[in-house]
This record gives C-alpha cells, sequence and structure tokens, in this order.
C-alpha cells in the first residue's frame, strides 16, 4: 500500500502539517513503514507531495516512488502491463513510458506524475475506478489523496453528505462520485488530469 496526498496551491501554514499528518496515518495503517515517509515542495510553493508505503522489503518487488533530475513519480495500486514490456509495479518504468500508459495499464492503481520545469502535474486513474482516488477543491487549492482521511486532516474536517450517508446505509457502500463529505469527491476512473502552473483549474 502506498497512501499518499498531494496538493496545488496549498496555504503554507498548512504545508508545514503534511509529513505531520502523514506520520500519523500509522495509527490507521499500521502496516506502513515509518521510515518510507517523503516529502517534496516545490521550488515556488505551488506543489507539495508525500507519501508513506508498506515497508520496502514487503512491497519488494514493488517500487512505488521514483524521482530523478526532471520529474518525481509515485502510485498506488497494482498497475499491470499485460504486454509485459515493461514492469508497470517499479515506478521508474512508469517514468519511462509516461507517455503510454493510459494504453498500456490494466488494474487497479492511480499513478501521479509531477514534471519539475515547466512545473506540471497529472494525476492518472484506472479505466473503471476501481483503485479510489479523492480530491477537495476549493478556489485555486487543489488536495488529492488516497484516503479521504488524510484530506481532512491536512485541510479541515468537513460535514457529513446525507445523499453520500443515504447511499452507503442503502446499498453498504457510496456511489458517482459521492464520498460521506460533503466536499471531499471521488476522481472519476479513466482519466488524466493536469494542472499547469498559470491555470487553476485542471486540464
Amino acid at each position: 500500500m502506498n497512501l499518499f496526498v498531494v496538493a496545488w496551491n496549498l496555504p503554507k501554514q498548512r504545508q508545514s502539517i503534511v509529513a505531520t499528518e502523514l506520520q500519523r496515518m500509522t495509527e490507521v495503517y499500521p502496516h506502513l513503514g515509518a521510515d518510507t515517509l517523503w516529502e517534496w515542495t516545490s521550488t515556488c510553493g505551488t506543489v507539495v507531495a508525500a507519501s508513506l508505503h508498506t515497508a520496502d522489503n514487503l512491497a519488494a518487488p514493488r517500487r512505488y516512488v521514483h524521482q530523478d533530475d526532471s520529474q518525481l513519480i509515485f502510485y498506488s495500486g497494482l498497475p499491470v502491463n499485460p504486454a509485459g514490456d515493461f514492469p508497470a509495479h517499479q515506478a521508474e518504468d512508469l517514468t519511462s513510458h509516461w507517455n503510454r500508459l493510459d494504453e498500456s495499464l490494466e488494474g487497479m492503481y492511480s499513478v501521479i506524475r509531477i514534471a519539475k520545469n515547466p512545473l506540471q502535474l497529472e494525476v492518472q486513474t484506472d479505466i473503471l475506478g476501481f483503485e479510489k482516488v479523492f480530491y477537495f477543491h476549493q478556489d485555486d487549492l487543489w488536495l488529492v489523496s488516497n484516503s479521504v482521511q488524510l484530506i481532512e486532516r491536512i485541510y479541515r474536517p468537513s460535514t457529513l453528505d446525507p445523499l453520500g450517508v443515504s447511499m452507503f446505509l442503502a446499498m453498504g457502500w457510496v456511489g458517482v462520485d459521492r464520498t460521506l463529505r460533503t466536499d471531499i469527491s471521488t476522481t472519476p476512473g479513466g482519466q488524466r488530469w493536469t494542472w499547469r502552473k498559470g491555470n487553476h483549474e485542471p486540464k
């Protein structure tokens, strides 16, 4: 498991608590390796990213995170490449095949890529949206994570969503793009959202 959060235009006073709140999530997921925590902030402060994943020796051969001079890439879930021409569970290989991932990957996954210069953030979800990715959006702020609880801890607690709650009580799950919280939604499956510097909405 790789528990992640990535933010676009997160206020500076909130940026300082990202790593702390992510580390606290070991109370919820004790199998996460405390020494796997990492955090990255762009020079201009527009993008903040961090994750905490299963200990490397237990996660192998999966490698969830890769960073070089030009980009940072990480994933959650388990991407699968049926063609077998590259190992989709190793983040460095996702980097070198980024432009064809939408055609190559199957499975339950989300992949996040940050290009450093020019600054660009991309979030890709699996075709059916089985790997849940949630977001909070307010004005020019976007907070994206695979944990509703982590979003709440970093930004603010939110009220219960009556429709989401009624779905859960009636069906045992929450459908469409809803969650149990009013201002936290689910990203659609089979999409790649792209944020670029100077734009406040993703393409």
